[in-house]
C-alpha cells in the first residue's frame, strides 16, 4: 500500500505584495486559493490546514502530491495575474512516508513528516517544487511529463541531518511554457548552481 505523502505550500514575498497592494491583493489571494483548492482536489488530496498563504495538503500516495505540485505550479504560471500583482511564485515542499493521524482528528497528521515537508518548502525559490528522495522514488515511474534533477543533501535546519532534495519540474518537451530551474535556496545560497539567476544574465 503507498505511504501517505504530504506538501506545504507558500506565497514568496506575499507580505510585500499584501503592503505593497493592499486591499488590492485580496482578489489576488482568493485567485491562489482557489488554485490551490481545486488542485488539492483534483490529485484526491485534503487540506490538512492554512496559515495566511500556507497551504498544508496530505494525499494517499507520493505519486499524486508530486502532479499536484507540478500542476499547480503550471497553472499559477499561465493564470493572468493583475499587472500590478506580477506573476505570483509560490514554493511547495513535499515528502511521503508513514504518519499516524492525530488522536480524535483522522483529518490532521502530526509529526516528523509535516515538518519536513514544511521546510523542504522554505528551501525553495519561488516558482519551485522541492522533494525528499522518498517523495521521488515512491513516484518515479509515474511522474509523467515532469523532469527530476538531483540538488544533492542539504542540512534544512541548524543540527539537523542532511536531507537529499530533488527538484520536479515540467521537462522541455513539455507543450507548457517553460518553468525556472535552480537549486536550494538556504543551504548553498552563495553557490552559483544553487542560486537563481540574476536578472539580465545568460
Amino acid at each position: 500500500m503507498p505511504q501517505p505523502a504530504f506538501a506545504v505550500t507558500d506565497i514568496q514575498g506575499s507580505t510585500e505584495l499584501w503592503e505593497r497592494l493592499g486591499p488590492a491583493f485580496a482578489p489576488v489571494l482568493a485567485d491562489h486559493n482557489r488554485i490551490l483548492r481545486e488542485t488539492i482536489a483534483e490529485f484526491g488530496g485534503s487540506v490538512l490546514r492554512t496559515e495566511g498563504d500556507s497551504f498544508t495538503a496530505a494525499f494517499p500516495a507520493a505519486t499524486a502530491a508530486l502532479r499536484f505540485a507540478t500542476e499547480t505550479l503550471l497553472r499559477l504560471h499561465r493564470h493572468s495575474w493583475p499587472e500590478e500583482a506580477g506573476e505570483l511564485l509560490i514554493r511547495i515542499g513535499v515528502h511521503s512516508g508513514t504518519a499516524e493521524p492525530e488522536t480524535g482528528a483522522a483529518s490532521r497528521y502530526s509529526g516528523a513528516l509535516l515538518s519536513l515537508a514544511a521546510a523542504v518548502s522554505a528551501a525553495a525559490h519561488g516558482g519551485q517544487a522541492l522533494a525528499t528522495a522518498e517523495a521521488i522514488e515512491a513516484a518515479r515511474s509515474a511522474l509523467g511529463d515532469a523532469a527530476v534533477t538531483d540538488l544533492g543533501e542539504h542540512r534544512l535546519a541548524a543540527g539537523t541531518a542532511r536531507v537529499r532534495l530533488l527538484q520536479a519540474r515540467f521537462s522541455p518537451t513539455s507543450p507548457a511554457k517553460r518553468m525556472p530551474s535552480w537549486g536550494v535556496k538556504r543551504s548553498c545560497a552563495s553557490c552559483r548552481r544553487c542560486s537563481p539567476p540574476r536578472r539580465g544574465a545568460s
